[in-house]
């Protein structure tokens, strides 16, 4: 087993079956329906996995939330708390 100075990441360049997998889609006809556009690495197709997430971003409008600029990657439950307090949904008043 090989020893690793730092954790591994995920890859940031995906096929079209992860970047699918990543978006939770399921067939590539929703793929290609997406505005976000792969790019040729020689004769590989590869989606870019930060394209994707500020699509995603759009999508749930975190890029034009107040929340969006508090979001802290590392604290899950309080971004999803800010983004639903900021768009006005009813779990945004629930209590954990």
């Amino acid at each position: 087993m090989a020893k690793f100075d730092h954790p591994p990441r995920a890859p940031r360049l995906l096929t079209a079956e992860a970047a699918m997998n990543y978006l939770s889609l399921s067939n590539r006809d929703a793929l290609s329906a997406i505005p976000v556009r792969p790019f040729k690495i020689g004769n590989r197709t590869r989606w870019d996995v930060k394209a994707l997430d500020a699509w995603m971003d759009g999508q749930s409008q975190l890029s034009d939330s107040s929340a969006g600029d508090r979001m802290n990657e590392d604290d899950p439950e309080t971004a999803l708390k800010l983004w639903r307090q900021d768009n006005g949904s009813a779990e945004a008043t629930r209590r954990t």
